[in-house]
């Protein structure tokens, strides 16, 4: 009776955790002052040698603010899509790097996108992130902002990191 009840106890078990779906999630933690908005996006445009992300309307600027924003202090999830178990699976292969823009929520709202982006260069930090970084991180991601020192060695961004700070 208790190797039938042992069984039927790892099997419900077993059958649980089977039917748990995987989820891909990159978080953004704020280690600031200021209200940010992380956006995470692999189509960019070139402006003098620095990635900025195709050109947003109104709308678009809009939906960030409202969905991705992270207050001071606070933590954004900034992707997340079910069903996955690895980067690699939602972006094509020819894709092999993905781009997060950290832009300052004020600053976009009292500028737009155009003036304060586009012309003025108002991006706070880009982290180039790659696919197999990302698969080595597990599903769950998490980036600061500001950048942290061990970020340093692992993600590209612009502007670099200051190791003298």
């Amino acid at each position: 009776m208790k190797k039938s009840l042992f069984t039927i106890i790892v099997l419900l078990v077993l059958m649980l955790l089977s039917s748990c779906d995987p989820y891909l999630t990159m978080y953004v933690e704020n280690r600031t002052d200021r209200n940010i908005i992380p956006f995470l996006i692999e189509y960019h445009v070139g402006n003098n040698d620095i990635v900025l992300p195709a050109k947003l309307d109104d709308k678009t600027v809009e939906y960030l603010t409202k969905f991705y924003l992270a207050t001071p202090q606070e933590s954004t999830e900034c992707f997340s899509v079910e069903g996955l178990f690895s980067w690699r699976e939602y972006w094509p292969n020819e894709i092999d790097t993905l781009h997060l823009f950290i832009l300052d929520a004020d600053t976009l709202q009292k500028y737009g996108w155009e003036e304060g982006v586009e012309r003025g260069n108002m991006l706070l930090q880009r982290y180039d992130l790659g696919i197999a970084y990302l698969d080595d991180m597990e599903r769950a991601s998490w980036v600061y902002y500001p950048p942290t020192s061990q970020m340093a060695f692992f993600v590209k961004m612009w502007p670099p990191y200051n190791f003298d700070e």
